[in-house]
C-alpha cells in the first residue's frame, strides 16, 4: 500500500466518531414514570453513542422529557427500537428545557417538529420524518445541533410500550472536515496521474 493511501486511511479512521455502547438512560420499570408536567419534564442525560429510553404510555397519559446537548454534540438519529401495538403514537419536539406548547390546544407553528409513529416505523430514524414541518410546524434538517430540546409523547388508546434510541455523535470540527476533504482530493489527483 502506498504511503499516501495509508495516510488517507489513517486520517479517515481517526475522524470517524466512536459511538460507544448502548446505555439505558431511562427505564420506566426502574426509574418510574416520565413526567406528565410539560413545565417540569423528566431530565435525561445523553452521552455520545446509543441512549435508550424504555417507556409505556396510553389512556391519554402525557409524557414529557428534556435533554441538553453540549456544544460538541448533535442528535444524529432517533430510532424506534420497540413498539408493542398496531396503532400509532404522537411525538413532538420543541427547543428549550420545558415544553412550551399546550397539549390541550397545540399551536402547531410553535412545534419544531412532530409525527405519528407506530410498528411500521420499527428500526427507522424518526428525525427526518419529524423535521418535515408538516401542518405548519417549524421543521428542521437533522441532525439536531447543540442546545436543549423537550419532547411530548402521547397515546390515546391502550397502553403502548416503546423503546427509543437517541444516537448522539460529536459535532465535526471544520478543520477536521477540511483535512478529510484535502486528503480525498489528493488521493483522487494521484489516481488520475497513474
Amino acid at each position: 500500500m502506498g504511503m499516501s493511501k495509508h495516510f488517507l486511511i489513517c486520517l479517515v479512521a481517526a475522524m470517524v466518531p466512536t459511538l460507544g455502547h448502548s446505555a439505558v438512560v431511562w427505564d420506566e420499570a426502574v426509574n418510574g414514570d416520565l413526567s406528565g408536567d410539560r413545565f417540569n419534564p423528566t431530565q435525561l442525560t445523553l452521552s455520545n453513542g446509543s441512549n435508550l429510553l424504555l417507556a409505556t404510555t396510553g389512556d391519554s397519559e402525557l409524557d414529557f422529557y428534556t435533554f441538553t446537548l453540549a456544544p460538541n454534540q448533535q442528535l444524529s438519529q432517533l430510532n424506534l427500537r420497540a413498539y408493542n401495538r398496531q396503532d400509532v403514537m404522537f411525538i413532538g419536539v420543541t427547543t428549550g428545557t420545558t415544553f412550551g406548547v399546550d397539549p390541550n390546544d397545540p399551536n402547531i407553528p410553535d412545534l419544531l417538529g412532530w409525527m405519528h409513529f407506530g410498528a411500521a416505523n420499527l428500526d427507522q430514524d424518526l428525525l427526518p420524518m419529524m423535521g418535515t414541518g408538516e401542518f405548519g410546524a417549524q421543521g428542521f434538517t437533522p441532525p439536531l445541533g447543540p442546545g436543549s430540546y423537550s419532547f411530548w409523547m402521547n397515546q390515546f388508546n391502550e397502553p403502548t410500550s416503546y423503546t427509543l434510541e437517541f444516537v448522539v455523535t460529536p459535532v465535526p470540527e471544520p478543520a477536521t472536515m477540511a483535512a478529510l476533504g484535502l486528503g480525498v482530493a489528493a488521493l483522487i489527483r494521484r489516481r488520475r496521474k497513474n
